[in-house]
């Protein structure tokens, strides 16, 4: 599976003992995600199997992620749960399918050659997607992200946060930075203005106001 140039590709590569009999390869849109790809891979996988007229089948992964995903037969996601149907129906038919995890990049001969195809499929591939449903990780930050262009569009047009906005003039941008920043009272009065300066205590008149004392001139002499 590869996610490369901002295109995610897929692919199998079938063997038969030392000989490849048969190769596949799959098209992601740029959305989706590797974990994703490689879900499809062993779907497709499966199906192999399932439509094959062999009864002994090894599905090899190097994604450990991916397998246990298929392993857990609580999880939801579609095609985990696509994977275990075909699984079932194979044990059904008295196929034998066992899932084998990998090391990646270890020179298996195999696994060497379907990363090979996963990047072909990706950088070169013009076809139309064999999947297209896009993570929820996708949506979140698809949301997240207009929720800021939101919040900047606000912040910029508003009347308020003047002193804030010179170090600051944009919300976006700051809220990376702010985020690595460890706050104090201090640098809070700094970065908004509000605290002990003198523009703001006029403000509030706090400041360059005259104490008039209640007690009068005669009880303040000293007595001799």
């Amino acid at each position: 599976m590869s996610k490369i140039e901002g295109k995610v590709g897929a692919a199998l590569s079938l063997w038969d003992s030392a000989t490849e009999i048969k190769s596949k390869k799959l098209v992601l849109p740029s959305y989706c995600t590797v974990y994703q790809a490689e879900l499809l891979a062993l779907q497709r996988a499966a199906g192999e199997a399932l439509n094959s007229e062999k009864t002994t089948f090894g599905i090899f992964s190097d994604s450990m992620a991916a397998l246990q995903t298929v392993a857990n037969p609580t999880s939801p996601h579609p095609l985990a749960v696509e994977t275990r149907n075909a699984l079932r129906h194979c044990a059904s038919q008295n196929k034998r399918v066992s899932l084998f995890w990998i090391k990646a990049h270890a020179g298996l001969e195999g696994n060497e050659r379907a990363d090979y195809l996963a990047k072909e499929a990706a950088l070169r591939s013009k076809r139309r997607p064999d999947y297209d449903r896009c993570p929820v990780s996708f949506v979140r930050g698809r949301i997240r992200m207009d929720t800021i262009s939101e919040w900047d569009a606000r912040y910029k047009s508003g009347d308020t946060a003047s002193v804030t906005k010179l170090f600051f003039p944009s919300a976006a941008a700051a809220y990376s930075t702010v985020r690595k920043i460890e706050t104090s009272s201090i640098t809070t009065q700094l970065f908004t203005g509000h605290g002990g300066f003198s523009e703001y205590l006029y403000r509030f008149k706090l400041r360059g106001v005259h104490r008039v004392s209640a007690t009068p001139p005669w009880r303040r002499l000293s007595r001799t």
